[in-house]
């Protein structure tokens, strides 16, 4: 085995080590994860990053739900 060979595995090695080198990255770790539109809209106490998929599925869902349903002031008014 050459060295060139070793340098590089070692290099390929390492390299994911990276990714860990900074604890508590994230602010919003230590918050659970949004499960209703309405934990949604809490930003304070739930995490909502987008990055994670199953807050971006609801995310998703939510904004359907909203477009779906009809507003107040837009309710169809009923005809005597």
């Amino acid at each position: 085995m050459n060295i060139r060979t070793f340098a590089l595995g070692l290099c390929l090695a390492v390299l994911p080590l990276s990714a860990f080198a900074h604890k508590g990255g994230h602010s919003d770790d230590d918050k659970p994860l949004a499960k209703t539109c309405e934990q949604l809209a809490n930003s304070q106490r739930y995490a909502i990053d987008p990055a994670y998929p199953e807050i971006k599925a609801l995310k998703a869902k939510c904004d359907a739900k909203k477009k779906t349903s009809p507003k107040p002031e837009e309710a169809p008014v009923k005809q005597p």
